[in-house]
């Protein structure tokens, strides 16, 4: 709420500018001077070095994230079992003789 207190401050704030105006300026009192925008601009320039800061951040985090393996889930073997089948079917010795067949009757 705009109180009578800050309507008074307000007033006086605008009187004091309006002397140093009419003191510095005399004639062209009411012109703008480049440094009345300066602190907007400044502030404009903080904000988008803070926003760019920002985003290089979470991509260089993204980034680590991303490449580092300790952080990655790892295949689990599946449990030890006691009986283990073997990877490839045994051959038999090379001078073994053949089973004889048995004769259909």
């Amino acid at each position: 709420m705009y109180t009578y207190d800050d309507q008074l401050l307000d007033a006086a704030r605008v009187r004091r500018k309006r002397l140093a105006q009419a003191l510095l300026h005399r004639s062209q009192r009411l012109r703008r001077t480049w440094t009345d925008g300066l602190g907007s601009i400044m502030l404009s320039v903080f904000f988008a070095v803070l926003a760019c800061a920002v985003c290089v951040g979470v991509s260089f985090v993204m980034h680590l994230l991303a490449t580092d393996t300790t952080f990655r889930r790892q295949p689990q073997a599946p449990p030890n079992t006691s009986v283990s089948s073997p990877a490839y079917a045994p051959t038999p010795p090379a001078n073994t003789p053949k089973p004889a067949e048995k004769d259909n009757q």
